[in-house]
């Protein structure tokens, strides 16, 4: 009986993972077109997602591009470029949901992503970051 229970929670989680991992797929085939924007250009995509946010578009539909954007930007103002596990864990923050990472001094980056995400909206979250 507890070998099923652990089996599904692993399951489940596994399947959280894959959905995770095409999302990420996603970003990184906008990573591509993102690095080659001049900085002018990167401004306004910037902009041009904002407005999108603006006119209703819904947030799941810009996010594989915006968190390209975000990383992208992480990249170029502290030279430090989010790893995959990173832009799942600012995915799950987005979703509402909690992420646990065990990456020492890099836990921060990752949240320059998801509050990329919601900045302009209504929502609010609640970050914690915890050091050992």
């Amino acid at each position: 009986m507890l070998k099923g229970i652990f089996s599904r929670l692993l399951d489940v989680n596994q399947k959280e993972l894959d959905k995770l991992s095409k999302i990420v797929d996603k970003v990184n085939d906008w990573d591509k077109k993102v690095k080659n924007l001049k900085d002018k250009e990167f401004i306004e995509k910037s902009e041009e997602l904002k407005k999108r946010i603006a006119k209703g578009e819904a947030l799941d539909a810009i996010l594989p591009e915006a968190f390209a954007l975000a990383r992208e930007a992480s990249w170029r103002a502290i030279g430090l470029r989010p790893y995959d596990v990173q832009i799942m864990a600012a995915i799950t923050l987005h979703n509402g949901k909690i992420a646990e990472q065990k990456m020492p001094d890099l836990n921060a980056v990752d949240l320059k992503g998801a509050i990329r995400i919601i900045e302009g909206t209504a929502r609010s979250m609640g970050i914690q970051i915890v050091s050992q």
